[in-house]
Formats: C-alpha cells, structure tokens, sequence
C-alpha cells in the first residue's frame, strides 16, 4: 500500500502502515513501520508451555557470544569435559540467567 507518511515526509510503499484519524482536519494521518514497531503477541498453547518448561535442559547452548556456559557444563559433565579444557570449565559464567525457567537449571547441590 503506498501512503504519505508523516514521518519521512514523502509517499512510498509499506507492509505495516499506522494511521490515526484527526479530527482537526478530518483525515488519516499514516507513519510507516520505520517509525512504529509492530508487535505480535504469542499465543502459546498451555501444553506448548509445559512442554517448554520441561524440555528446557535440551534447549541450552555450548556457547553465549563466545563465553562457555556453566549451565550447558552443569547439565552435560561428560560432553563438556570433550568440549572445553579444565581452565575454560573453571572460568564458564552463567551465561543463559536471563532465560526464562532458569530455575530448571540451578545446582541442586
């Protein structure tokens, strides 16, 4: 749909166009998605969530940005021992703390 666009001032094509009706002048005033950022919310299944929340383990990475992840060493001892020297192990952060669920992975010790 091709529109005039409030914020970059000129007509052009966009996928996702915000309008708002004013009343002063009895139009629609459009912006392009250059200037809004469309949101979709996830409507996630309760048994999509479960099966989430159970399966967390299998979901984790070696890595983050380069850093070894203590949780992936904590949950997988034996293929981290292949994958990382002793020093790296000793140094490895928790690296997925931001991730939902964390609580799954926790030293339980």
């Amino acid at each position: 749909m091709i529109e005039y666009c409030q914020g970059c001032k000129k007509k052009h094509a966009d996928s996702n166009w915000n309008g708002t009706y004013e009343k002063e002048i009895k139009s629609v005033i459009y912006v392009c998605s250059k200037y809004f950022r469309p949101t979709a919310t996830e409507h996630v299944p309760e048994s999509m969530r479960q099966d989430r929340e159970q399966n967390v383990k299998s979901m984790l990475q070696p890595w983050r940005e380069g850093e070894p992840s203590a949780e992936f060493i904590e949950a997988y001892p034996k293929q981290a021992e292949k994958m990382f020297s002793t020093k790296e192990r000793i140094k490895a952060k928790e690296v997925w703390k931001d991730t939902p669920n964390i609580k799954n992975w926790k030293k339980t010790k």
